[in-house]
């Protein structure tokens, strides 16, 4: 469902039909929080819509091999012919990228948001790590 809001340059009442992230829109300053949060869950729904599987490899304990286990599934199905993506979100190491030989890669950002840095054309991945400004720096 689109968010209603008043346009800045028609000052009419409309719907958002914004693809991008909110601090891009020229109405930023007239949706209210509420619909700025709407907005991004709309976009991330839609994003979701278009990943027909998801597999998440946690645990409560470190040092389970868990970065292992998802780097081992990820190449295996990626040579399999399944596109597939790895969302590294371990902020107290995220090892992906230095296991797949891609710690020297840095994210870059669009309008739509960050894009994965693919490995294989059918293999994408997106981390923590790629956002730090070296290998040893702390993510807080």
């Amino acid at each position: 469902m689109l968010n209603s809001r008043k346009n800045a340059t028609s000052g009419s009442e409309d719907e958002c039909k914004q693809e991008g992230t909110c601090s891009g829109c020229a109405d930023n300053a007239q949706c209210d929080e509420k619909q700025k949060a709407e907005h991004e869950d709309r976009r991330f729904k839609e994003r979701m819509q278009n990943i027909r599987h998801r597999i998440m490899v946690m645990s409560g304990k470190g040092g389970v091999g868990k970065s292992t286990v998802a780097v081992n599934l990820a190449v295996t199905l990626a040579r399999r012919g399944f596109e597939v993506g790895i969302l590294d979100a371990d902020v107290h190491g995220p090892n992906i990228p230095k296991m797949l030989g891609m710690d020297k890669e840095k994210v870059v950002g669009t309008d739509q948001g960050m894009l994965p840095i693919p490995l294989y054309p059918n293999l994408k991945v997106l981390s923590m790590a790629f956002l730090l400004p070296n290998e040893d720096a702390p993510v807080v």
